[in-house]
C-alpha cells in the first residue's frame, strides 16, 4: 500500500507565562505514528502522569488509562530563557499514536494526582497500531526552503513517512537589483519579486521591512496578500464543484436556482444570471454592495445587493466583487460549508499550500510576517492588518511565494493537475467572449498567450502574469499602496518587465 502524504513537523516554543508545560501533544495539533508526550516542569511533587480523555472520559489502553512519565530529562532551552533555575525538568515517554482510535482526544497531564497542563490534539491512524505491511515514498517540494525538495520513505520502525534527503535547486536571487531602487526611493516599505518555472521558484527575492518603522527584514519565505488574484483561486475551487455535479447545470446554474427563497426578494433581472457570468464579471452586479464593511454575513449583504437593479447590462463586462461573493455564497449553500473551508478543502490540500490562509497574514499584533501600508500624499507610511472577511471569494487570500507557485503550475500545459483535467482548467482561462475569463484578464505578449491579474485590498498590491507556452510566471507584491493607486500600479510595471527579460547571472 502506497501512502500518498507527507508529514509536516513544527518545533513549539515553551510557554513563559507558567512553570510547566506540556509541548506534545501541543494544542489543536495532528499526530500519528511512534513518538513522544514531553513537556516541562520546574519541581515536582511526585509521579508524573498522563491519560487521555475523549468526550470527556479517560480512555484506556492495554487495560490501563494512566501512564507514567520520565522526569529529569535535559531542557536547557527552558533554563537558558529563565523558565526554570535548572535544566533537567524535562517530561517524556515514548508513545504509539497508533494506540488510540481516529479522533480527537484532550492529554491530561498530573504531578501526584494534581493535574497541572492539558492540551487537545487529534489522532489519525494508518488503520492498525502498527503496520508491517506498508511501503513508500514521497517528494515535497519547495520544502524545506525555495528552490528545495525533501524526499520521504515510509520507516515501519516510527509508523511514519520520514525525511531522507534535501535536493537545493539553484534559486537566483540576484533579480533583488529589480526591487532595492524602488524600496530605496520610499515607494513601498517592502517588495517581493519571483519568476516560477515547470520546477517551481526559478528565481525570487526580497528587499525591505515588513513593517515601517519595525526592523524585521522582508524575506523570501513570507506570506504576502494577494488581493484580487484569489478570484482565480475561486473559479479554481468552484470548478471542481461544477465537475462533481454540485452546480446541477454546471456553470449555467443561476442564481434563482440556487437561492429560491430570494427570488421575490432579489431584482428579476438576476434570476437567470449564470455562475459563469459572476466569474466573468458579465452579470450586470455593482463593484461592490455599499455596506460591505458592515461586518454582516456575505449572504445578508448579497441579499441586499441583488434587491437593487443591475448596475450594468447583464451580459456585458463590469468588474465586479460583489459577483464573486455570490458565487461563493452560492457554493456555500450547496454545500453547506464555509467558502473557506471549501477552498482548503478543495484547492490548498491537494495543492499542499500550507502557507495560504485568509485575510491579513501573520499574527495580530506581531511582526511574524509583514503588514500592509497605506499613505495619503505626501504623509508616513501607515501600517496595518486590516482586511475586509466578506470580500473572502474576490480577494482575501494570504500565501507564501513558494506555494502560490503551486497553484501557477496549474496553467502550464505540461503540468500534472491534482484537481482539475486540463480541458477543465483551459475553459478557466479561455474567456467566452473579451478578454476576461473566470479570474484571468487574457493579453498577448510577444506572440504569447498571457494570463494574469491585479489584486489589493487598499494595504497590499500584487501582480501576476503567466505565460502558459513558456511555462513561466511573473509575480512582484508590494507591501503597501498609494491612495492614488495607480502609482503603486506604475512601480511594479518595470519590475514585472525586468522579470520578463531577466537573464540568471546578468
Amino acid at each position: 500500500m502506497l501512502l500518498r502524504f507527507c508529514l509536516v513537523f513544527v518545533l513549539l516554543a515553551p510557554s513563559l507565562a507558567s512553570a510547566a508545560t506540556l509541548g506534545v501533544p501541543g494544542e489543536g495539533t495532528t499526530l500519528s505514528g511512534v513518538g513522544v508526550i514531553s513537556g516541562w516542569k520546574c519541581e515536582v511533587a511526585g509521579d508524573l502522569t498522563v491519560r487521555f480523555l475523549a468526550d470527556g472520559s479517560p480512555v484506556s489502553v492495554a487495560g490501563s488509562d494512566t501512564f507514567p512519565l520520565l522526569y529529569g530529562s535535559a531542557r536547557p532551552d527552558v533554563r537558558d530563557i529563565g523558565a526554570c533555575p535548572d535544566a533537567d525538568v524535562g517530561f517524556v515517554a515514548i508513545w504509539n499514536w497508533g494506540n488510540l482510535d481516529d479522533g480527537e482526544y484532550t492529554a491530561v497531564v498530573y504531578d501526584d494526582g494534581e493535574e497541572f497542563a492539558r492540551n487537545t490534539f487529534t489522532v489519525v491512524t494508518t488503520g492498525e497500531a502498527f503496520r508491517t505491511d506498508l511501503a513508500g515514498e514521497c517528494t515535497l517540494e519547495q520544502f524545506p526552503d525555495p528552490g528545495e525538495s525533501a524526499r520521504f520513505v515510509w520507516n515501519t520502525g516510527t509508523q511514519h513517512l520520514e525525511m531522507v534527503s534535501v535536493r537545493t535547486r539553484s534559486i537566483d536571487q540576484s533579480i533583488v537589483k529589480y526591487l532595492t531602487g524602488p524600496v530605496a526611493e520610499g515607494k513601498s516599505p517592502g517588495l517581493i519579486a519571483a519568476i516560477i518555472d515547470e520546477a517551481g521558484v526559478r528565481a525570487i527575492a526580497a528587499a525591505g521591512v515588513r513593517k515601517q518603522g519595525s526592523p524585521e527584514k522582508f524575506t523570501i519565505n513570507d506570506q504576502v496578500h494577494i488581493g484580487s488574484n484569489t478570484k482565480a483561486m475561486t473559479s479554481t475551487m468552484l470548478a471542481t464543484l461544477v465537475e462533481d455535479g454540485t452546480f446541477i447545470d454546471g456553470w449555467e446554474t443561476t442564481i434563482a436556482e440556487v437561492f429560491p427563497e430570494l427570488r421575490d426578494e432579489i431584482h428579476p433581472d438576476y434570476h437567470t444570471v449564470t455562475l459563469w457570468q459572476l466569474v466573468n464579471h458579465t452579470g450586470g452586479l455593482a463593484r461592490d454592495a455599499q455596506n460591505w464593511w458592515s461586518g454582516a454575513r456575505r449572504y445578508t449583504i448579497i441579499k441586499g445587493a441583488l434587491a437593487n437593479p443591475p448596475t450594468g447590462p447583464v451580459g456585458e463586462f463590469l468588474y465586479s466583487n460583489l459577483g464573486y461573493w455570490v458565487a461563493g455564497a452560492m457554493a456555500e449553500k450547496l454545500t453547506g460549508k464555509s467558502w473557506e473551508t471549501l477552498m482548503e478543502e478543495r484547492l490548498f490540500t491537494p495543492l499542499g499550500m500550507y502557507s495560504a490562509g485568509f485575510g491579513a497574514p501573520g499574527t495580530p499584533g506581531e511582526v511574524d510576517q509583514p503588514w500592509g501600508h497605506s499613505r495619503a500624499p505626501g504623509a508616513s507610511w501607515v501600517p496595518s492588518q486590516i482586511d475586509h472577511v466578506v470580500n473572502g471569494p474576490a480577494g482575501t487570500v494570504h500565501v507564501s511565494i513558494a506555494d502560490w507557485a503551486k497553484f501557477i503550475q496549474l496553467w502550464f500545459p505540461n503540468s500534472e493537475s491534482k484537481i482539475l483535467d486540463r480541458g477543465t482548467l483551459d475553459t478557466l482561462i479561455t474567456p467566452r467572449s473579451g478578454y476576461y475569463a473566470a479570474g484571468w484578464g487574457v493579453f498577448s505578449l510577444n506572440g504569447d498567450t498571457g494570463i494574469g491579474h491585479d489584486g489589493s485590498n487598499g494595504y497590499w498590491y500584487s501582480r501576476l502574469w503567466v505565460v502558459p507556452n513558456r511555462e513561466r510566471a511573473y509575480i512582484a507584491v508590494a507591501n503597501s499602496v498609494e491612495s492614488d493607486l495607480a502609482q503603486t500600479s506604475d512601480m511594479l510595471d518595470p519590475i514585472i518587465s525586468s522579470l520578463i527579460n531577466h537573464r540568471p547571472g546578468q
